[in-house]
């Protein structure tokens, strides 16, 4: 049965919920700025979440040269980062990877990404990939109020400090599908389906063999089963005859049960494949990797995803084109551009003499010229930024007249 405190908790949210689906949806009508969308964020964590405005929340909180939008704190204890975009805008990779950033850089296990109306709670466990815990969409008619209420209560100052999020989570973890799956498939449950199968059909001769055949089958199919099988080292067993084992599965000898451990084997050969963000974030270091992820903070809206899984490069994937950025060189970063010809490298290098950068030809790319600028830490120039966010949307001629990318927010960083 909940406590006082936390009925208390979630009769404030579900009176939040109310206030600001009107505030809401007004703002989306006539459509607000990111600076507006977070200030109308403060106020929601101030009067959906509870805390309070002046004590635990603090704006542009830096982290390392930059500023995560709100840090949410309780009796000064640091609960999670907060980065807003604006209202409507679609939550991509890029701005998942900002806030994940800002997170480890403290050692948090949760961070929250939001649009005012969309709020997605990540966890961020340590040396793994991110996880998305739940989302809330606060507009959106079909997910129920009592589902909205019973998410934010987690993020709320009640629940926050009493661990409320961390017993959520490790419930669901327990009913995650692949878990469940191993279980269906152990040993001990395949022969208690048999002996059931047994009883309601007297007479018929059926094996553990053909519970599990029935069950991978049927049951348990797709995706999730080449997951229980990749992630196994070994095959099963093979029964012990000698001792009448005949309920002990056989092994597995199909040609699609060979390729999917020889999957699982390549996975642990090539890290980068299975865990690409921690295998470059790892190869840059502590003193390489700030320059990374400004790079990324600079370029903004003008990287729409990030590719990561390369043994020696990353992609930063643009609407008209693409940046390789090399975490294997020592000392710096090293960005691959790759004009068509010669004759597009010098039109587009034309617009920034002051660079210094001079097309050159490698082996492997037979007469496409590639321009390679350094990054020295602990960030780019703010005209090396103008250069590249130009390249990404594909502009060459003129690009002065074009727009910028967002300013860096730290002083100071002149320099290629």
């Amino acid at each position: 049965m909940a406590s006082r405190p936390e009925l208390k908790s979630k009769d404030r949210i579900r009176k939040g919920l109310s206030k600001y689906v009107g505030i809401l949806s007004q703002a989306a009508v006539r459509g607000i700025s990111e600076e507006d969308t977070s200030t109308i964020v403060q106020s929601m964590l101030v009067d959906i979440l509870g805390y309070d405005r002046f004590e635990d929340i603090t704006g542009q909180f830096a982290t390392r040269g930059r500023w995560a939008d709100w840090a949410v704190k309780s009796d000064d204890v640091l609960h999670f980062l907060v980065e807003v975009k604006p209202l409507g805008a679609k939550l991509r990779e890029r701005d998942l990877f900002q806030v994940v950033s800002y997170s480890r850089q403290y050692n948090l296990e949760w961070a929250v990404l939001t649009t005012g109306d969309l709020w997605q709670c990540h966890r961020v466990p340590a040396g793994n990939d991110p996880e998305q815990f739940f989302e809330i969409r606060l507009l959106d008619a079909g997910q129920s109020d009592d589902e909205k209420t019973d998410y934010f209560y987690l993020l709320s100052k009640y629940g926050f400090s009493r661990g409320a999020i961390q017993e959520q989570w490790q419930r669901a973890e327990c009913f995650r599908p692949l878990a469940l799956a191993r279980i269906l498939l152990s040993d001990e449950i395949l022969r208690a389906v048999r002996r059931a199968l047994r009883r309601e059909n007297p007479g018929r001769k059926i094996e553990v063999t053909d519970v599990r055949s029935a069950v991978t089958r049927t049951v348990i199919r797709g995706d999730l089963y080449n997951s229980l099988q990749a992630e196994e080292p070994e095959t099963h067993h093979k029964p012990n005859r000698s001792r009448g084992d005949a309920d002990t599965v056989p092994a597995v000898t199909s040609r699609k049960a060979a390729s999917h451990r020889q999957a699982g084997r390549s996975a642990t050969l090539e890290p980068w494949k299975a865990d690409g963000e921690a295998w470059h974030m790892q190869r840059l270091g502590p003193s390489i990797r700030p320059a990374f992820e400004q790079l990324v903070e600079a370029l903004g809206d003008h990287v729409s995803n990030i590719g990561w899984n390369q043994a020696h490069y990353v992609w930063l994937r643009g609407k008209a084109r693409n940046l390789r950025v090399h975490t294997s060189v020592k000392g710096g970063l090293e960005i691959g551009l790759h004009p068509a010809s010669e004759q597009e490298a010098t039109l587009f290098l034309a617009d920034y003499p002051d660079l210094g950068l001079t097309p050159k030809v490698a082996a492997g790319y037979k007469t496409s010229p590639f321009i390679r600028p350094a990054i020295a830490p602990p960030f780019p120039s703010q005209r090396l930024a103008t250069m590249l966010a130009h390249w990404l949307d594909g502009d060459v001629a003129n690009v002065e007249r074009r727009q910028s990318p967002r300013p860096l927010r730290r002083r100071g960083a002149e320099g290629v």
